[in-house]
């Protein structure tokens, strides 16, 4: 369970300075939040592209222990 929060946090963390980079550069970063598909701009505004179609939550878990008895 340490491990899994720790890679979580790894993740968290790495996800964070890209996207931080990204924006210092001018490159805008593309995202989903609340149901839409969202552009943040250098000018750190987000920009609603398209609403997108409620998916059934996607267990992780399940799908890589699937074979597994």
């Amino acid at each position: 369970m340490e491990d899994t929060r720790k890679l979580q946090d790894y993740a968290r963390r790495a996800s964070h300075g890209a996207i931080k980079k990204q924006l210092e550069r001018g490159v805008p970063v593309v995202y989903v939040k609340n149901g839409n598909i969202v552009e943040v701009g250098a000018d750190k505004k987000e920009r609603v592209i398209k609403a997108v179609t409620p998916q059934k939550p996607f267990d992780l878990r399940a799908y890589l222990c699937q074979d597994s008895v």
